[in-house]
C-alpha cells in the first residue's frame, strides 16, 4: 500500500512524503535535520525560523521580551524560542493555523463559544499537537545545565523523552499538510472552558506534560487542555466525576489542577489505541488516512495511584501556591494527592473566589 525506504518514509509520486517514519522523526526531524512539516532537507536558501508559541501571541501579550520558563527551570526569551522550518511551511502555518485560529482564540471565550462546531475543534488540537511537537524538537538543541561540568546532554535526553510516543501527535502535527484523513478516534480529548481572572498573574501560560501527552493553554479568559493519543478516553473517563460538576468558569489555579487530573487519567490508561498511517506511492490519488485500533470496546484503567497525580499537582501548583495556603505540610499534602483547589471535602465544588484555598480531599478517582 505504501512506498518504503531506510528510513520509514512514505512518498507520493510527486515526491510529496505523506509519512515520516519513526527512526526519520528521532534521527531527522528532532535533530532538525529536515523541515518538521514537509520533511524536506533545510539549506541557507529556504531556512526560516519558527517560534514555537505563535507570534500573534506574542504580539496580542506583548510577551516578545518575556520569557518561557524552560524544564531545567532556566528563561528563555520568547523571541528567540524558535525551531527551524523551511519558508514554504511556515508560510503554510501562518495561513492554515495561525491567521485562523488567532481571530476565533484571540476574542476571547464568548466569541470562540459563538463560532465552535467540530471541525474547529479538529484544528485546535492540531494547532496544539503543533506547539508540542515544536517543543519537544526544541529540547532537543537546549542543554540540560549551562555549566559544561555537569555534562553535554540536551534536555530531551536528560528528561528522556520517548520519540516514539510523540510519533502520533507530530503525525497529526502533519494531518493539514498531508491533507490525510483520520478516524475520529485519532482526535485525543479536547476541553475548553472559560476563565475567571481571580487571583490570575497571567494572561497566557503554556503547560506541557510530555511524559503524560498532556498540554494546556491559557489565553486570556480561554483555558484550552488537550491529551493526545488517548482516543478521548480521558474526557469520557473524567466527564461525569468531575467536568459535568464544574461551574460555568474555573481560575488560572484550577485549570492546572484539572490540566493534572487529565495528565494523570492518561497515565492511569491500560489499553492504549494503536495508530497506523496508510499512504500510497504508486496511487497519487489514494489519499493519507491516518487510522485508530482499540483493544477494546472501552477504556480500561490501571487501580488509581493518588501519588501519581500528586507528582503532577505539585509540579504545576508546588512552588507556585508555596506560602499562599493555610494547609499544614503544604507540599507534603499536596504530592499525596490529597488537595484539591476544585473540590472541598463534600464534593462540592469550590467557588472562584476561594480557589486559593486548597481543601483536603481523599478521593479514589482521578
Amino acid at each position: 500500500m505504501s512506498h518504503g525506504k531506510d528510513d520509514g518514509n512514505h512518498l507520493d509520486l510527486y515526491g510529496k512524503v505523506t509519512f515520516v517514519g519513526i527512526s526519520s522523526f528521532t534521527n531527522d526531524v528532532c535533530k532538525t535535520k529536515i523541515c518538521f512539516q514537509c520533511a524536506e532537507n533545510l539549506n541557507d536558501e529556504n531556512i526560516s525560523k519558527e517560534h514555537i508559541i505563535p507570534k500573534w501571541i506574542l504580539r496580542k501579550f506583548d510577551l516578545f521580551n518575556h520569557s518561557v520558563t524552560l524544564p531545567n527551570g532556566t528563561p528563555y526569551k520568547y523571541k528567540d524560542y524558535v525551531t527551524p522550518c523551511c519558508k514554504n511551511c511556515n508560510g503554510f502555518l501562518s495561513r492554515e493555523l495561525e491567521a485562523p485560529l488567532s481571530k476565533t482564540l484571540g476574542n476571547g471565550y464568548d466569541y470562540f463559544k459563538e463560532h465552535i462546531d467540530e471541525s474547529l475543534l479538529h484544528r485546535v488540537f492540531f494547532w496544539l499537537a503543533t506547539i508540542f511537537t515544536k517543543t519537544h524538537i526544541k529540547d532537543q538543541s537546549l542543554r540540560m545545565t549551562l555549566d559544561r561540568r555537569g555534562g553535554a546532554s540536551t534536555i530531551a535526553e536528560s528528561m528522556q523523552h520517548d520519540w516514539e510516543s510523540f510519533h502520533h501527535t507530530y503525525t497529526m502535527n502533519r494531518a493539514l499538510y498531508t491533507n490525510a484523513g483520520y478516524s475520529s478516534y485519532c482526535i485525543g480529548s479536547i476541553f475548553v472552558t472559560r476563565v475567571d481572572s481571580v487571583g490570575a498573574k497571567k494572561k497566557f501560560d503554556y503547560y506541557d506534560l510530555s511524559y503524560a501527552q498532556t498540554a494546556g493553554i491559557l489565553i486570556g479568559d480561554i483555558g484550552i487542555i488537550v491529551v493526545f493519543g488517548d482516543a478521548g478516553a480521558v474526557w469520557q473517563e473524567l466527564y461525569e466525576p468531575l467536568l459535568s460538576k464544574l461551574s460555568d468558569s474555573v481560575t488560572s489555579i484550577q485549570l492546572r489542577e484539572l490540566i493534572a487530573r487529565f495528565a494523570c487519567c492518561n497515565l492511569h490508561i491500560k489499553n492504549a489505541p494503536k495508530f497506523s498511517t496508510l499512504s500510497s506511492s504508486e496511487n497519487p490519488s489514494f489519499p493519507t488516512y491516518i487510522s485508530c485500533s482499540l483493544s477494546h470496546p472501552s477504556p480500561l484503567f490501571h487501580e488509581y495511584n493518588p501519588k501519581i497525580l500528586g507528582g503532577l499537582m505539585d509540579h504545576l501548583l508546588g512552588d507556585l501556591m508555596e506560602g499562599k495556603t493555610d494547609v499544614e505540610n503544604y507540599r507534603e499534602t499536596l504530592s499525596k494527592g490529597e488537595l484539591s483547589f476544585i473540590f472541598d471535602s463534600e464534593y462540592q465544588v469550590i467557588l472562584p473566589e476561594d480557589s486559593f484555598k486548597p481543601r483536603k480531599k481523599h478521593g479514589d478517582n482521578f
